[in-house]
């Protein structure tokens, strides 16, 4: 006698919250997951230098405007999903994973330099090798925020490619 297969229809159906199509909507958690953390550490101001002034700018506005743009990029790759209208999935798969990989250079980045650990400590004259961590994060910051603004890109392209979008395209 042959045995049945069990069905779990619940199962089957939260694994499709897990599909690339959701990959901005999980980033964007994540993002405000981050924020939440951040408003328990100590050192709230992200200080910055440029063109000999220094400014302070709280992380929690940094955290905002990412994951606001997350969710205007998950809200228009879900319309776009559900009415079988995107024309180029991997312009959306290459969109998804250069913010992820930016954003989380960035934070991380923003987040090693406001710690309170030997940047913030005693400063011996002689110590260049601490300036030329911070220079080298100071530039990993700068490299991200350009490769996601060009990034950012892709979203307009993509979005007008599929207005103008002839025919079905099997996804």
């Amino acid at each position: 006698m042959g045995s049945s297969p069990i069905r779990v229809p619940f199962f089957n159906t939260s694994l499709k919250i897990l599909s690339s199509r959701y990959y901005f909507l999980h980033f964007s958690i994540l993002i405000a997951l981050f924020g939440c953390l951040q408003y328990v550490t100590p050192y709230k101001n992200f200080i910055f230098l440029f063109e000999k002034h220094t400014y302070q700018l709280a992380t929690y506005k940094i955290t905002g405007i990412f994951f606001l743009l997350s969710v205007m990029n998950a809200l228009v790759y879900m319309l776009l999903f559900y009415f079988q209208q995107l024309r180029f999935e991997y312009f959306y798969k290459i969109h998804a994973n250069i913010f992820l990989i930016c954003t989380i250079t960035l934070f991380c980045s923003i987040y090693f330099i406001n710690t309170p650990h030997y940047f913030k400590k005693y400063y011996a004259y002689n110590e260049f090798y601490k300036l030329q961590v911070q220079q080298l994060l100071n530039i990993s910051i700068c490299v991200s925020l350009l490769i996601l603004a060009t990034a950012q890109l892709l979203l307009p392209v993509n979005f007008i490619c599929s207005l103008f979008k002839k025919g079905n395209i099997n996804l």
